[in-house]
Order: structure tokens, then C-alpha cells, then sequence
């Protein structure tokens, strides 16, 4: 990892120039003779809106404020339309005078402060984590002490609150076969807001944007572009400063003891990068994205994140990628292909449109993905499948279901189908005529087949005798019977009746006595 100052910074040009006031005015020399005008110039970038590539140049708004040796203010200016009007002021200065000079871009907002130490409460807020309509935030805090020349020029920068971190993989010690496609990149435990005038960090989770600055799919796509050397593009994120300090006490001398415990304090203010990957080898991949994580830091005992730096990292991952077995590595989503299917059933016998049953699957290894299944059936006029493996009649005949793996295993299994429909029948009971007392209980149902015609008890005729107190009545759950309660002397019916493809239909004439 390399860190690089200054190497994207936003020059402020202070140029110093004595001006000498007219002789003719004796008043005014005696005035001025002490005093340099002092004049800003600011470059910019060019001028963008929102983007997920910020312009590392731009600056839309300045402040900028000079304090004296005692830490007084004694100018402050606010150009809030810089972006547009790029000129700054110019301010008359003592010879010889130390002062303090302070600047800070992009903020949105005009900073005041009577006292230099009120600086220190100046904070910078994100609304998002790739916001940067107004360009990336910057400051300076400059000491120093106006020359007795008539005319000197005082160079100064800018520093970025953020750090650029660029990340590149290097794929050249992975297994043969062995591919790793970058879907996402992302910043988590980002930073929301920064101390504009002094060293800053995120000091509670909810300092933080859990997902932080992010590129996906087009974004990321420089990280699977590689040559013969399999060393991809450079992609680039950004995120405010957060100086989190050491890791631990003790030196770590792998980068995958890196890892912090969710019980550590540190743990929802740590940032760190997140890479999401499509994984593919001879005997895995990825059900879902593959998810590489680390913490980042100058060195591998260091968590800063330090404003206006370059960090430059690559990734290498050996063998077949997954041999961490860490907070660094999330497996979850990883499945070996299914290397065969045992079905429930080899072959099935339905004997009516309509019936249906169900096949279930066995994979071998059983944690490869079920997900990855899909049924199919040669002919589903005569029977369809689900993909669920819910087999369904519809006429006579026979076909094969077929359970194949979509993993890039290859593998399948085969059920066969035999449709043949058994003749339709229809019975009645106890019989057409019943006698009962009062207080008895009457059951009446019907046999019939096939079991899926659609059962009718009678619910017309059922209400009328129950309205005339003959007797009350429960259709019984298995909806082929009805269970009678006589109440009263007397005569009724039930008529029940079946439809397609049965079309049957009886009628029982029930006599109560006391």
C-alpha cells in the first residue's frame, strides 16, 4: 500500500505584492508604508454535477479567514459562487507580522469564527456517501509571517478531507480453472461527517454510513479487465478521513488476523472494503456472491484512514480463493455442483385428470443449492411438472419428468409418468330410504371416483329441513358425507349429487319418529 501526499491537491497561489501608494499624498505613504496587499488566487477544476467520479479539482464555494499571532480574526470573506466567479479578495497586511491563514472548500455554507481555536468545532456533513455536487471538501491551516519585501508570492495547498483508496486484483496465483468476476466494490463503516480544521475519526456506528461509497457492475468492470500479467484496472472509492488508530497491542504478521470481533468497540466505526465476486471453479461456485472484506490502514496493525492521502492496494488471492476461513471471507453464498439427483419416485401411476403428486429431490453433496434444479416434462399434455416437483394428469398416455442441475454440473434424473384413467363409479349409503327417532345421528355419504369430481350434499334441500326443525346437519370434513342430528317428527331429503366425469346423482328420504 502506498500513500501519496499532495499528489491530487488544489494549489492556493497567495501572492504577496508591496504596493506603494502615491508620493503625492504624504498622509497615506506614511499609512501604507508598513502594510503589503495581499491578493488569492484559487484555480479550479471544471465545473460537473453529481457523478460517482468526483472532480478531485473543483471548488464551488471558498471561505477564508486570517487570524493574527494572538489568534484573532481580523479578515474573514465568503465567495459562495467561486465555481462561477473565480475571484478572490485581497487583503492588506502588516510587514513582518505573523498570521495565521485559514481556508476551507466546498462546504456550502459561510464559516465564522471569532477566535482560531473555534475552528477546531467546524464540522463537515454528507447527506450521502457520493454526494459531491459541490466538489470534495478541503482546507488549510498556513502559519505564516509577511516578508519585508515590497512584493513576495506564498505558495500553499489545499488538502482533501477525503482519501482516495484505488484497488486492483492480481489473479495470477489462482488455481487453474479458478475464476473470480468482481461484481460490486463498496466502503463500509463510511464516514458521514469530518472535522474541517483538524484530525477526525467516526466515534459511534452511527457516525457512519454502513455502505459507503460504492461501484457496481459497469463501475467495477476495470477490476475483471486484465493482460497476461492477470493484473486488472484500477478502480477507485472515496471516503472522508477516520483515524481509528492501531489495531492491537501486538504486531500482526498476517493480513488475515486483521480481523476485529463484533464485540469490539471499534467494530461499527472501523472502515473497511468490501468486494462482492461471481466464483467459479472445477468443483465450486457461487449461489450466491462470493464476499471478500478488509480493513484498511498504512501497515497491517493500522486502522487511519488519513485525509488528502493515496492509498493503493491489490488484492491477490491464492489457490481457489476460499482458503481464509475469517471475517475477511464470507462463504455463505458458495456450493459445490450437485454431482447426482436421487428422486423419490423412479415412475408413477396416475389414474385420473387431475391427480397430482409430488417428486422430491436428493442432491449429492446435500449443501449444493436446490435452488439450481429445474423439472421439466417431455409431454405435459399427458402430465405437467411444477418446479416444485408437483406432478399433474391431464389425459391418458405416459411421459418423463426430467430433474436437471443448472449449477454447470450437468446432472439429471428421470421419473416416468403412466396415465390411465380407471372407469368412473358412484355409490350411495346407507341407502334411499332411512328411518331415525328424535335425538339420532344419521350419516348419508357418497363413494365415487375419480376422488377430484366435484361433490355437491345438497345444501338447497339441507337448509329447508333444517328451517323447518326436521333436523340440523354438519358437512363432514373429508366433503363426501353429511352427518344428521333429528330433531323432530316428521320427513325429509338429501339429495347428493357428484359432476364430471361422474355426472351421478341420489336422493335418501329420511323418516323420524319419537
Amino acid at each position: 500500500m502506498v500513500r501519496t501526499r499532495g499528489i491530487w491537491g488544489t494549489i492556493l497561489i497567495i501572492i504577496v505584492s508591496a504596493i506603494m501608494i502615491g508620493c503625492t499624498d504624504i498622509q497615506k505613504s506614511e499609512i501604507y508604508d508598513n502594510q503589503c496587499i495581499v491578493s488569492l488566487d484559487i484555480s479550479t477544476g471544471s465545473h460537473i454535477t453529481r457523478t460517482s467520479d468526483p472532480d478531485e479539482d473543483k471548488i464551488s464555494d471558498i471561505n477564508i479567514m486570517i487570524f493574527d499571532e494572538y489568534g484573532d480574526l481580523e479578515y474573514s470573506h465568503w465567495n459562495p459562487d467561486y465555481g462561477r466567479k473565480g475571484s478572490a479578495p485581497s487583503f492588506r497586511l502588516l510587514k513582518n507580522k505573523r498570521y495565521i491563514i485559514c481556508a476551507c472548500a466546498n462546504l456550502g455554507k459561510r464559516i465564522y469564527a471569532e477566535r482560531l481555536e473555534e475552528l477546531e468545532s467546524v464540522v463537515y456533513h454528507m447527506v450521502y456517501p457520493d454526494e459531491y455536487r459541490e466538489g470534495i471538501p478541503m482546507s488549510l491551516i498556513e502559519d505564516i509571517t509577511i516578508p519585508k519585501e515590497d512584493s513576495s508570492q506564498i505558495s500553499m495547498e489545499l488538502e482533501r478531507l477525503m482519501a482516495k483508496i484505488s484497488i486492483r486484483m492480481d489473479r495470477s496465483r489462482l488455481a487453474t480453472g479458478t475464476e473470480m468476476i468482481v461484481t460490486g466494490i463498496r466502503i463500509g463503516n463510511c464516514p458521514k461527517k469530518v472535522k474541517v480544521f483538524c484530525e477526525s475519526k467516526a466515534e459511534s456506528a452511527e457516525d457512519c454510513f454502513t455502505t459507503g461509497f460504492t461501484r457496481y457492475d459497469n463501475e467495477a468492470a476495470g477490476l475483471n479487465s486484465f493482460g497476461l500479467d492477470m493484473i486488472s484496472d484500477e478502480v477507485s472509492l472515496y471516503m472522508l478521513e477516520n483515524m481509528q488508530g492501531r489495531f492491537a497491542e501486538e504486531d500482526i504478521h498476517n493480513d488475515k488476523d486483521k480481523v476485529m470481533s463484533p464485540l469490539d468497540p471499534r467494530f461499527g466505526t472501523c472502515s473497511y472494503i468490501e468486494i462482492s465476486m461471481q466464483y467459479i471453479s472445477e468443483s465450486m461456485y457461487s449461489h450466491n456472491d462470493l464476499i471478500y472484506r478488509f480493513y484498511l490502514g498504512e501497515d497491517r496493525n493500522d486502522l487511519n484512514i488519513e485525509r488528502n492521502c493515496h492509498y493503493r492496494i491489490t488484492i491477490c488471492p491464492e489457490g481457489d480463493g476460499l482458503g481464509e476461513d475469517s471475517w475477511r471471507v464470507d462463504k455463505s453464498g458458495i456450493c459445490g455442483y450437485i454431482d447426482s439427483i436421487i428422486l423419490s419416485d423412479d415412475y408413477l401411476e396416475l389414474n385420473y385428470s387431475g391427480q397430482t403428486t409430488t417428486i422430491t429431490a436428493l442432491t449429492i453433496p446435500q449443501e449444493a443449492a436446490v435452488e439450481t434444479l429445474i423439472w421439466k416434462s417431455n409431454n405435459p399434455e399427458v402430465a405437467s411438472v411444477t418446479q416444485d416437483g408437483t406432478v399433474t394428469a391431464h389425459s391418458e398416455g405416459d411421459c418423463t419428468i426430467t430433474c436437471s442441475s443448472t449449477d454447470g454440473g450437468n446432472t439429471e434424473a428421470q421419473c416416468k409418468v403412466y396415465v390411465d384413467f380407471l372407469p368412473v363409479s358412484f355409490g350411495f349409503f346407507p341407502g334411499n330410504y332411512i328411518e331415525g327417532k328424535v335425538g339420532d345421528k344419521i350419516r348419508i355419504w357418497c363413494d365415487y371416483f375419480p376422488p377430484n369430481a366435484v361433490f355437491d350434499p345438497g345444501y338447497e334441500e339441507l337448509e329447508l329441513d333444517r328451517q323447518r326443525g326436521i333436523y340440523d346437519y354438519d358437512v363432514d370434513p373429508d366433503n363426501h358425507s353429511v352427518t344428521l342430528t333429528l330433531l323432530a317428527k316428521g320427513s325429509g331429503i338429501v339429495y347428493m349429487s357428484v359432476g364430471e366425469p361422474v355426472n351421478m346423482a341420489e336422493m335418501a328420504v329420511i323418516y323420524i319418529t319419537d
